[in-house]
């Protein structure tokens, strides 16, 4: 005879087990060990990855919980970070398997966040309205975090990650919060607008961190923080003004400005109140002084030092030095080719090139 009772028992107890409200991530954290960080964020990360597909979970069930999580994995995920920076200075530390960890946990978190973004019915959940600001913020900033850690570590950084940066200041715009002041942690110092969060990113890309050390990404992105706080999107494209451009329905990352960049989705800006303000604080640092926007740097770096940094990523994003850009598009041209094979073919190409060269300057010189 069919268990009947047992059967019901017993999807009430699969639905007991892992995160699918706040209750039960307290009680998952309350278990997590206290003295094995990375496998503590493991499974958080599993934990998240597990809500993210719980589409059963109201959205202020799904705010709460995910803020929380998100709140007791901070320190976590802060130490392993450190940990994984010392390693790569020490390789004899433990830290340097870290990696994936954290990458995974800005994934998993950044994820949890537009999930509940995309639950948001601006309708039906007017309450929430505060709580959906708070959200988008975190969520430009933990994908700003993944961006900056892919500097850090020179990877690849594939087109999604910027659609998802985009994505959310778009939902940031829409939703008429972009220059809402919010503090996005309760230890923060400081608050920023969703605005300049995003510009922190686009900024420390335009910085070009490839052929920059972690020491110095690190600074930028400290400098940053204060420094884009002048900045400012335009909705109307003056080449001649703005320096740098970014398309908000495209997966791809900032850049100059050119005359052909036309549609409603370009914001653009110019970076002569940023660099009006990099000049103060490289004044500040020949007299010796760290900025006050520079006193949360965990470093022994010199003021010169600082300033030779600043100094270059100031050219940077000067719209007369930065990165020069193709005056025309490139254009697709076909034509036949001949392909020789073997060396000696190959050389015996090379000798004609050779002589046919040396032909043209006698007849130049004539």
């Amino acid at each position: 005879m069919f268990d009947f009772s047992g059967f019901i028992s017993a999807l009430f107890n699969k639905k007991d087990k892992g995160v699918h409200n706040l209750q039960s991530a307290t009680k998952m954290v309350e278990e997590l060990p206290e003295s094995e960080l990375q496998e503590a964020l493991l499974q958080i990360n599993k934990a998240l990855v597990v809500l993210n597909r719980n589409t059963a979970i109201s959205l202020k069930e799904r705010i709460r919980t995910v803020c929380y999580l998100d709140e007791k994995a901070r320190t976590i995920q802060q130490q392993l970070c450190r940990e994984y920076l010392a390693s790569l200075e020490n390789p004899m530390l433990r830290g340097k398997a870290y990696l994936n960890t954290i990458l995974d946990y800005w994934h998993a978190i950044s994820s949890a966040y537009k999930t509940c973004l995309r639950q948001y019915q601006p309708k039906l959940h007017k309450s929430l309205s505060p709580a959906i600001q708070l959200i988008c913020a975190r969520g430009i900033s933990i994908v700003g975090e993944e961006l900056r850690w892919h500097h850090i570590r020179y990877l690849k950084i594939e087109g999604k990650l910027w659609r998802s940066l985009h994505r959310l200041y778009f939902f940031a715009e829409t939703n008429h919060c972009s220059q809402q002041q919010i503090q996005i942690y309760v230890d923060d110092v400081n608050t920023n607008t969703i605005q300049n969060i995003y510009f922190v990113s686009l900024m420390l890309h335009l910085s070009r961190p490839d052929n920059m050390s972690i020491q110095q990404i690190n600074l930028v992105h400290v400098w940053l923080k204060q420094g884009v706080k002048s900045l400012n999107f335009e909705t109307e494209v003056r080449p001649q003004e703005q320096a740098f451009a970014v398309h908000l329905s495209e997966p791809i990352s900032p850049r100059k400005v050119r005359r052909n960049m036309i549609h409603s989705n370009y914001r653009y800006w110019r970076t002569d109140s940023l660099l009006e303000q990099l000049q103060i604080d490289l004044h500040e640092l020949q007299q010796e002084h760290i900025p006050l926007c520079l006193h949360e740097l965990q470093t022994s770096i010199s003021p010169s030092e600082i300033a030779m940094i600043l100094r270059l990523a100031a050219l940077r994003w000067n719209k007369e030095t930065a990165l020069i850009v193709r005056k025309h598009d490139r254009m697709k041209l076909e034509q036949p080719i001949s392909v020789s094979k073997g060396f000696k073919k190959i050389l015996q190409l090379v000798i004609q090139q050779n002589s046919k060269m040396n032909e043209d300057n006698i007849i130049m010189e004539l």
